[in-house]
């Protein structure tokens, strides 16, 4: 409380002051504080809450459990057991980037877990990737076809940061990168909204890239991208082609298509055509958003 009005010499704090930060939004601490931290912050807020002096009954909006991180054996940390990691040990030989993506690559925010060195290998390849995309760009807007692929990341990261489930987040930025690895080319526009998601993760190289760039204004003046509803929905869907519950090709159809139009696309394509040497088409089985079985004698 003390701190919302730390220069006051007059009250604890300013009516004024309390009103405008308080209650806090949220408290985030580990499992083993959790009992004091509580009774003290709670039964001191309520009491002062009771004769007047705050204007909340509660302290906090929220509050966060972060999990423990266990030794490499899945023991507690004890420095008498001498098995405690140095984080800085990890920012000497890989930098603070992929320190911090590491970290939080190990799994969920609030699950207690073993520390383990394994998840700074991909995290540092993975920063090598996405600066190796800087090769691959060119100027222009995000293209239609890559629309579903980028509105589908900026959603999932976006909920993952609001949910603290940073490794999945990481993880949607590992599949955008794949997706980007597949073009010839990257438009600037892509590579942008690549590296806006990468920036609260890994600040330091982001922002680097974006300099080398000479991307306009600096990245973190830039908003936060937003998916359109409109981009989240997949303007092409591959379907399997079997004939007689063997795969011979694979077609993408437009999303739109009924049932009809995909099995009629489906007999007219070549491979299919060819594959089927003069056979009778019985009968055709279309499982939608999935694959087209083709019955032939």
């Amino acid at each position: 409380l003390r701190y919302m009005d730390a220069h006051n010499d007059e009250a604890f704090a300013s009516k004024e002051a309390l009103e405008y930060w308080s209650p806090i939004d949220w408290y985030n601490g580990g499992m083993e504080h959790t009992t004091l931290h509580l009774l003290y912050s709670r039964f001191w807020h309520k009491f002062f809450n009771d004769i007047g002096l705050v204007p909340t009954s509660e302290p906090f909006n929220k509050r966060i459990q972060q999990g423990l991180i266990l030794a490499t054996d899945g023991s507690k940390m004890s420095k008498s057991k001498g098995n405690t990691i140095d984080p800085m040990k990890y920012v000497d030989t890989y930098g603070a980037d992929v320190s911090r993506l590491g970290q939080m690559f190990m799994g969920d925010y609030v699950a207690t877990k073993p520390w383990s060195d394994e998840t700074m290998k991909p995290c540092k390849r993975l920063l090598e990737r996405i600066y190796e995309l800087k090769n691959k760009v060119v100027e222009g807007e995000i293209r239609p076809e890559q629309k579903y692929n980028i509105a589908t990341a900026i959603k999932k990261v976006s909920e993952d940061i609001e949910n603290l489930k940073f490794n999945t987040g990481i993880s949607a930025i590992m599949i955008l990168t794949n997706e980007f690895e597949a073009q010839q080319t990257i438009t600037s526009e892509e590579y942008k909204v690549m590296l806006k998601l990468l920036n609260p993760f890994a600040p330091h190289l982001s922002e680097e890239i974006w300099d080398q760039c000479g991307y306009q204004p600096k990245i973190e003046e830039v908003m936060w991208p937003v998916a359109k509803e409109s981009d989240l929905v997949k303007q092409t869907i591959e379907y399997a082609i079997q004939i007689n519950n063997k795969i011979v090709t694979r077609l993408n159809f437009a999303s739109n298509l009924d049932n009809k139009q995909i099995e009629t696309e489906s007999l007219n394509n070549e491979k299919v055509q060819n594959a089927l040497n003069g056979k009778t088409v019985v009968k055709v089985i279309v499982i939608q958003n999935r694959l087209v079985n083709i019955i032939a004698k």
